[in-house]
């Protein structure tokens, strides 16, 4: 028991981190719009979705955890 309650609160700080991350790279890139990256922007959005999907993810499994835990 004491298992899933220390995965959960890693996946949790793991998720939070993840959209703290995101939102100020969103900011950074409202700041400074002549910025760009050196691949193409089929790769640019393909990293996004892999970053969104990770973030979702996170959340899901700590949710899922955290209600296995309560089952027990």
């Amino acid at each position: 028991m004491r298992r899933y309650r220390t995965i959960t609160n890693l996946l949790l700080c793991t998720g939070c981190l993840l959209v703290i991350g995101a939102i100020g790279f969103i900011f950074y890139a409202l700041g400074h719009p002549e910025g760009s990256f050196p691949w193409g922007l089929e790769l640019t959005y393909l990293l996004y979705m892999a970053y969104i999907v990770v973030t979702v993810l996170t959340f899901l499994f700590a949710r899922f955890l955290w209600k296995k835990r309560e089952k027990k």
